[in-house]
């Protein structure tokens, strides 16, 4: 998947979005608050079979006579381009992906009391039921006799294995209903090879075993060759339903098809009711498996369906609320997708609000989940919204992961990224250090050294770098363009700078000496001085550039962070220190 455009929802009115989505690969959408994550996750929930459907407070401007789109380009194997639109008239995604997206379930619900004669309302925090299963098929068995059917089958029907048993299975008879197709069971070429069968084996004597083993090799292999009873004698394999031999199954496979046959209207009944039973025990089994508190937390049939029901928010805690919420929507998720060879699976900033225990349990979940689906021979494309920077802060901890910044910056000079990517080398990093990225009263002229290794002349020295990452710093403040790694390390500069000018001058010497940033602040004040707590604080800013990583994004991260404006304003203090 290479791009995603959306037109006319929430705070969108036309934006194109460079995703490049990697089958089961986690990518992380990283934006700050208020660039349209949101409006993104609404785009994908909107979509229905056959269009977008928008609530009004999803419509651009709250005008509902703007008509929403969303699109999704992507390369085929053969390197061709496809693009499949969804709107308020259609929605060809329908055809390639299935969706779903998983956001938070907790809601306020006011209430109101009448005390001492006045009305109090006060809300409360609840969590939304997850509705597994909408519609609970009705209870239905599927008909059959062993005795009809070996007297239907002819002179030799005593061949014919007992499939009582199995019709009661609803692991097999779930994935038969799922996965089989029966279209073509009533084609006479169809009818013409299983009737070859049926009088070949009628033809015979003596027992049972002698019968079997004397069937012709073709005619088993013509039987085989049947959309239907390849399908059943697949989903017997799947669900570990053995058979003395291939021809027993076949005829197992045969006696699934004439109960279909029979009666489809019947057959459709029990399929359905043989699947829910199937699915609601695996719920039950998998959050069963779950420990603590959420043993208490089952689906349970209500007039709903079957559904995973809450306590109150006060009576669990909030990882384990947040857990079992993103477990039940995900088992949800797949649920509802499971006819789905392509699945988009969206999660809207659930991650940014776990701890770091919490954090790890939903993404091995997640992980499970893609898994499962890549071992069934399916494609998930899993988009996780997120406001944090998980290339620098470590939030994420996918083995496997793919980052991309929906506020991409374009930087064309990159300068400072080229000092910094080659600040480790031994000809230059121990003054690249001390003299570039940290403030010192003295210059240093490295000339030699960045021409023999290629890195800009124009910033060869100490002091021209610092030139440079304060006119950055000065852009960002006034609102230009900017380089982000320049202004953090000019943010680190000027710090450092404006330490250096609180302390005597019989401590300047030891203090440029001090190895990290943080250690030179604390150094300033074991002399007496108040160092002002922002310059702490800013450590989340002047940190993050001192290391780039090859072939990677360096500068939106950084970008979305130096966008917040309590940050952008804690910077400028820097350059117009607050008034005291």
């Amino acid at each position: 998947m290479d791009r995603i455009a959306i037109t006319n929802v929430k705070g969108i009115e036309n934006s194109v979005y460079d995703v490049q989505l990697i089958p089961n690969k986690p990518t992380l959408v990283v934006a700050p608050n208020g660039f349209g994550k949101s409006s993104i996750t609404a785009a994908f929930g909107s979509l229905r079979s056959k269009r977008m459907e928008l609530d009004k407070d999803e419509c651009h401007k709250g005008d509902e006579n703007l008509n929403p789109s969303l699109k999704i380009s992507y390369t085929m194997k053969d390197g061709s381009k496809i693009e499949k639109e969804a709107n308020q008239t259609k929605n060809e995604l329908a055809a390639v992906f299935g969706v779903h997206v998983i956001n938070s379930q907790l809601v306020s619900k006011a209430k109101k009391l009448r005390i001492a004669g006045t009305n109090i309302v006060t809300s409360a925090i609840e969590v939304t039921p997850v509705v597994l299963i909408k519609i609970i098929p009705e209870k239905s068995k599927f008909s059959y006799s062993y005795a009809t059917a070996k007297g239907s089958f002819g002179r030799n029907g005593k061949v014919l294995p007992n499939i009582s048993n199995l019709l009661t299975d609803n692991r097999v008879m779930a994935k038969i209903w799922n996965h089989v197709d029966f279209s073509k069971q009533a084609q006479a070429g169809v009818k013409k090879a299983i009737k070859a069968l049926q009088d070949d084996i009628n033809a015979k004597t003596g027992n049972s075993e002698q019968i079997l083993a004397s069937v012709k090799e073709d005619t088993i292999q013509a039987v085989s060759a049947i959309d239907f009873v390849g399908g059943i004698l697949t989903s017997f394999a799947e669900s570990g339903i053995n058979h003395a031999s291939r021809i027993e199954a076949i005829l197992a496979a045969l006696q699934v098809g004439d109960i279909h046959a029979s009666d489809k209207g019947a057959f459709k009944k029990a399929g359905e009711r043989a699947n829910y039973v199937f699915e609601k025990a695996a719920y039950i089994e998998d959050f069963t498996a779950l420990k603590g508190t959420w043993r208490n937390i089952q689906p349970k049939e209500t007039g709903d369906g079957l559904v995973i029901a809450f306590p109150k928010a006060n009576q669990i805690s909030n990882g384990e609320r947040d857990i079992i919420c993103f477990v039940a929507q995900l088992k949800k998720a797949k649920l509802q997708l499971k006819k789905n060879k392509t699945i988009i699976l969206v999660i809207d900033e659930i991650f940014d609000y776990l701890d770091d225990a919490n954090l790890v349990a939903c993404q091995y979940y997640l992980t499970q989940m893609i898994s499962e689906l890549k071992s069934e021979g399916r494609q998930i494309f899993p988009l996780i919204m997120t406001h944090l920077n998980p290339g620098l802060f470590r939030n994420f901890t996918f083995s496997d992961q793919k980052i991309c910044y929906l506020n991409k910056i374009a930087i064309a000079d990159k300068a400072v990224e080229s000092i910094i990517s080659k600040r480790d080398d031994p000809t230059i990093s121990d003054a690249i250090s001390k003299h570039f990225l940290h403030f010192h009263s003295d210059d240093i002229d490295l000339s030699n050294e960045f021409q023999a290794l290629g890195l800009p002349a124009g910033l060869a020295t100490a002091f021209q770098f610092s030139v440079h990452c304060t006119n950055q710093l000065q852009r960002y403040v006034e609102g230009k363009n900017f380089d982000p790694l320049a202004v953090c390390s000019g943010v680190r500069r000027q710090v450092e700078k404006l330490s250096f000018e609180l302390i005597g001058k019989e401590f300047q010497g030891e203090f440029l000496s001090t190895h990290k940033t943080v250690n030179k602040l604390q150094f300033a004040q074991s002399t007496g001085v108040t160092v002002p707590e922002v310059y702490f604080l800013l450590a989340v800013i002047y940190n993050d550039a001192m290391h780039v990583r090859p072939n990677q994004d360096n500068f939106s991260g950084l970008g979305a962070k130096l966008a917040n404006l309590t940050i952008k304003h804690m910077i400028s203090t820097l350059i117009e220190p607050e008034a005291p």
